[in-house]
């Protein structure tokens, strides 16, 4: 009897369970999926701005390293152990044109100067005694008063012992310009306004003739060595004589920030192309490249083989239309209104900027650009104008 109740309280259990589940199942909120309808009653109020059409200068964007337009190997013109050298003779070092970069040990050098000269002052002696006895020799001939023959006449004249004894003049001249020229070489100095990229020469330790004591790279100008797409060099005006090249704004927002920039002049287009046959080399000269002159000071400095943007301005384009990069959506599209539906536009562009872009008129002169937020674009949907500009 208590196992047949027990039994149908399980069963009346197991039944009020599943009849509770179904009522919450069945009473659930049901959603209905159906496509957007233009001729709905949905719409957005946007701003926009009037698009014109005109004239705008266009600009190319490229990259590029940062590369010296002058450098040098600070060669030596003799050997000899080194007993000075610049402080600022190190990598990153700033030298001036005319700076002592090295001295090396000059005692030999000048001992050297006056034993020339020596040899030269007896050279000099020699040759006023020759040219003695070319005055006793000329009238000894005179006297004998025959003629002989040229050969024999040279002889009797001292003719080749004079030429000698002037050769030997010269010769002792130019060892003594050689000696006092090595003595001035004892002294490195630097050829050119300069940063010091590697230094090699320490002191106490000898250097060779023609090693090299430090590698150099003038300061007065870099070069920024771009990839320009082939197709839009004919754009670019490279410098001529008086006339500028095309100006370039050079940007490394991961090293300068965003607000920083330098500008540079392009001077000039590589002859061959870079190894994938599309992309040719201009070359962007930039004066004072670490801002040393006063008028450049708190401006960026270019390092050698930074990558940097570049903005280089082209030519102008007629029947363009400029507008904020801002208001390009989804990387490639612009919102207009037309007879107050929203339409969503893929332009052709021109070129563009981190601050605008410069796209082809293509029948969107006159056009009204939503400039606002749009949470929901649909190409379609209805919209009322709440400011135009």
């Amino acid at each position: 009897m208590r196992r047949s109740i027990k039994i149908v309280v399980a069963v009346a259990v197991v039944a009020a369970a599943a009849a509770v589940s179904f009522f919450i199942v069945s009473s659930r909120p049901r959603v209905t999926m159906r496509p957007f309808n233009a001729g709905e009653s949905r719409s957005i109020s946007v701003d926009v701005m009037t698009l014109k059409s005109g004239k705008n200068r266009i600009v190319v964007e490229a990259m590029g390293r940062v590369q010296p337009s002058e450098s040098v190997a600070l060669q030596s013109q003799v050997s000899g152990k080194v007993v000075w050298r610049n402080p600022e003779l190190v990598p990153g070092g700033i030298l001036k044109k005319g700076d002592t970069a090295v001295r090396i040990e000059d005692s030999d050098f000048k001992l050297a100067v006056p034993q020339a000269e020596n040899v030269l002052a007896n050279a000099k002696l020699e040759l006023r005694l020759e040219e003695g006895r070319q005055v006793v020799a000329r009238k000894e001939y005179e006297m004998l008063r025959r003629e002989l023959p040229e050969e024999e006449k040279e002889l009797v004249l001292r003719k080749l012992q004079l030429e000698s004894a002037r050769k030997n003049v010269e010769s002792a001249e130019a060892a003594v310009e050689k000696a006092k020229l090595d003595l001035n070489r004892t002294t490195l100095t630097v050829p050119m306004n300069a940063a010091v990229v590697s230094a090699s020469a320490e002191v106490g330790s000898l250097i060779n003739q023609g090693s090299a004591a430090a590698m150099l790279a003038g300061t007065d100008k870099y070069w920024v060595v771009l990839s320009v797409p082939i197709e839009k060099i004919g754009l670019l005006s490279v410098r001529e004589g008086k006339k500028q090249g095309s100006k370039v704004t050079l940007r490394a927002e991961n090293i300068w920030g965003k607000d920083l920039f330098r500008t540079g002049e392009l001077v000039r287009i590589a002859a061959d192309l870079q190894d994938n046959g599309y992309m040719a080399k201009a070359y962007v000269e930039v004066s004072d490249p670490l801002s040393l002159k006063k008028e450049n000071l708190g401006q960026p400095r270019l390092i050698l083989g930074t990558l940097l943007n570049a903005e280089i301005e082209g030519e102008d384009v007629d029947e363009t239309i400029k507008i904020s990069r801002r208001y390009v959506r989804e990387g490639n599209k612009i919102y207009i209104v037309s007879d107050g539906i929203m339409r969503i536009v893929a332009p052709e562009f021109v070129s563009k900027t981190r601050d605008y872009v410069i796209i082809k008129e293509g029948g969107l002169d006159g056009a009204d650009l939503i400039t606002s937020p749009v949470s929901m674009p649909a190409d379609g949907i209805k919209v009322k104008i709440f400011e135009a500009r």
